[in-house]
């Protein structure tokens, strides 16, 4: 039987709370009027920038001014430490995990908020940053999760049959197809 324990009961009903806040927004700042696409992206932007600062943010302070969140108590270090059990890197302060949440908080966060003026004064400028977004957050993404997959880790809570990499021979792992030297025919 699946036991679910209370830490991941409140993890769901904290992002039900900021998909509720966000869609609440929509509500107060777009006219009635508007699109539905520009409905979703501002709910969407507005759950992304309370993410950034609210559960992210949280992380980085738990990072920087405490000494990592393994060792720090409270609500936010408990969802962190259930986060920790997928992928150690956020229990122990991870220099490339923080660096980048860094860059998430200040750079992300605000960005989402600009965006949500941007759409409800239906600004044209919308269309470009919100571009620059989604590509922030892809590269941001790719950076935090794919060196984990390319090189097997011990940070990763998954079996390490799941963590072979891309492109190489387990056996082999510095051993690429081209790199291997060229056979020469015996014709010649």
């Amino acid at each position: 039987m699946l036991a679910i324990d209370p830490i991941t009961v409140y993890s769901f009903l904290a992002i039900l709370a900021l998909l509720v806040l966000a869609y609440i927004a929509s509500l107060i700042f777009l006219p009635r009027t508007a699109p539905r696409a520009d409905k979703l992206a501002f709910c969407w932007y507005a759950f992304d920038a309370l993410t950034h600062f609210i559960l992210e943010g949280s992380f980085v302070y738990l990072s920087s001014f405490g000494s990592s969140v393994a060792s720090s108590e409270g609500a936010f270090a408990s969802l962190w430490k259930e986060y920790g059990k997928a992928d150690a890197r956020w229990l122990h302060s991870d220099p490339t995990v923080v660096s980048l949440e860094i860059l998430t908080v200040v750079f992300c966060g605000p960005l989402c908020v600009y965006l949500l003026y941007a759409l409800a004064a239906r600004s044209p400028a919308r269309h470009y940053w919100q571009l620059v977004l989604c590509t922030a957050e892809i590269y941001g993404v790719w950076l935090t999760f794919y060196p984990e997959h390319r090189e097997p880790s011990l940070s990763l809570g998954v079996p390490r049959v799941l963590q072979r990499p891309l492109g190489r021979h387990p056996a082999r792992p510095h051993d690429s197809v081209f790199l291997r030297p060229r056979r020469r025919s015996s014709a010649s």
